[in-house]
């Protein structure tokens, strides 16, 4: 592994970078080189803590939004090492990414944990994030993955029909013609909120497909009852992607886990990005880490809300 400091140079807008840590790249077993942002947990601090993976969301990149900066203070802070990464769908690779070629993204974070000596990972996932971090904790199973965090798990399929609204079933008409003809890398516009290619659009908008069905939360969602590891769920009250009341998505996820190891909280006057408690919820990650993965028991059987 190669890791390296970048020249400093004046900043655009919006970019925010953390004092204590560096900017990395890369090169994993498979695949091009990767990059992201690793704040390492201050001397002494539990080598038994995992190293936690941002995994950022649509259209977003591993520096991006307060959320990620307050996780980037607030767990090295607490003891756990943090690397937030660049996916393969970062800006505007979202348009036309193959969701389930994710898995390589975890795989290359993976691989970098052992790079530093952390055996195993901690996934952290906002948004379509947390679809790519269950899609990979599903997919490998792998004793690495010491916990899962869900930032923000909405359902893609039910935001995708309501978005559109009386324009979605001719869209999906339109996707589906366009990648018959061989053209799926066409760009649709159908809204502002709505930039993908036809086969782009349609991992979304298929209800079979992987990316749609991972969180439908009328559906079976297989991926989650799988899941054996200790998983938190979070919500801010104000998500403005929820297509049924939050308690209620909350509650269908701890049903579908009946051995007790997934916890919930919603954090009061948060959207979707848990603006303007984007320090509540990395405090809560950070306290819930260190609790779950430093202890060698067994948790209790009974589901939990954390308030």
């Amino acid at each position: 592994m190669s890791a390296r400091r970048t020249v400093s140079r004046p900043r655009p807008p919006g970019v925010w970078i953390r004092r204590t840590g560096e900017l990395v790249t890369w090169r994993p077993s498979a695949g091009p080189d990767r990059h992201g942002f690793f704040a390492p947990a201050p001397p002494g601090a539990t080598p038994e803590i995992p190293l936690a993976v941002f995994v950022h969301g649509m259209f977003s990149n591993f520096y991006r939004s307060p959320l990620k900066q307050a996780f980037l203070d607030i767990l090295p802070a607490a003891g756990v090492p943090l690397l937030s990464i660049n996916n393969l769908g970062a800006e505007n690779g979202t348009a036309n990414e193959v969701f389930e070629a994710s898995i390589q993204d975890l795989d290359a974070a993976v691989s970098f944990a052992r790079e530093i000596g952390r055996r195993r990972v901690a996934l952290i996932g906002h948004s379509t994030g947390a679809q790519k971090s269950l899609h990979w904790a599903d997919r490998r199973r792998a004793r690495a993955l010491a916990a899962l965090v869900l930032l923000a798990p909405c359902d893609d399929f039910a935001i995708v029909r309501r978005e559109l609204g009386r324009h979605w079933l001719t869209t999906l008409r339109r996707a589906r013609a366009l990648v018959r003809a061989g053209r799926g890398e066409t760009l649709l516009l159908a809204r502002d909120s709505m930039r993908f290619t036809a086969r782009r659009f349609l991992s979304l908008a298929e209800p079979h497909r992987r990316e749609a069905a991972l969180f439908r939360y009328d559906g079976p969602m297989r991926a989650v009852r799988r899941l054996r590891c200790p998983t938190l769920a979070a919500f801010g009250d104000r998500e403005p992607y929820a297509v049924r009341p939050v308690p209620e998505m909350l509650a269908r996820l701890r049903a579908l886990r009946p051995d007790g190891q997934l916890d919930t909280v919603v954090i009061h006057g948060a959207d979707h990005s848990f603006h303007p408690r984007e320090a509540e919820i990395a405090h809560i990650v950070a306290k819930w880490l260190r609790g779950t993965t430093c202890r060698r028991a067994i948790r209790a059987a009974a589901p939990r809300t954390l308030d």
